[in-house]
This record gives structure tokens, C-alpha cells and sequence, in this order.
């Protein structure tokens, strides 16, 4: 279970994923700010321990990594693969948070 704080950081970065358009090759660095600042605040609103916090480390790291590349990238086809793979990354959380 992900404590009721952090689910809007959650859904307002799948929304911002879900409505980004590869269109213009700016685009994808105004995403992984986007997505950075809704981590920002999805960490700081984490109250969960043990082994659910930890696990959620395990998708969160991951996550993280593919948002920095996202925002240092210059090449278009490799913003679209990491905005695949980030929609992805949040089809793996919905497969084991609640």
C-alpha cells in the first residue's frame, strides 16, 4: 500500500505522460522537470517503512534514472523510447502498489 499523500504525484506525472506530445523536441525536457518536481514531491510526502518503502525504492530508482536521461537528452528518438519506458515504469507500479 502507497500512503494516500503520494498518490497524487503519482497520477499527476502518468497524466503528464499520458498527454505529452513528441511533436516538438523541446518537449520532453519540460516532461522530466515536469516529472522531477512531482518526485520531489512524491518523496517528500512517503511516510511508508519497511518492506513496502523499500520496494518501492526498487521502482523508484529505476524511474528516477530514466528521468534524468530523459532530461539530458538532445536526440528525439531517444526521448520517445524513454517516455515509453517511463510509461511502462508506471505499469510496473500499478502491478504491485495499491
Amino acid at each position: 500500500m502507497v500512503n494516500e499523500e503520494m498518490k497524487p504525484f503519482v497520477a499527476d506525472a502518468e497524466a503528464a505522460l499520458e498527454s505529452f506530445s513528441p511533436s516538438d523536441s523541446a518537449n520532453h525536457k519540460m516532461l522530466a522537470t515536469k516529472l522531477s518536481e512531482l518526485n520531489m514531491g512524491l518523496i517528500k510526502s512517503c511516510t511508508m517503512k519497511g518492506e513496502s518503502h523499500e520496494e518501492l525504492h526498487k521502482w523508484l530508482a529505476p524511474h528516477m534514472d530514466a528521468i534524468t536521461s530523459l532530461e539530458k537528452t538532445d536526440d528525439p528518438e531517444e526521448a520517445k523510447l524513454l517516455v515509453d519506458k517511463l510509461k511502462a515504469s508506471f505499469t510496473t507500479y500499478h502491478q504491485y502498489f495499491q
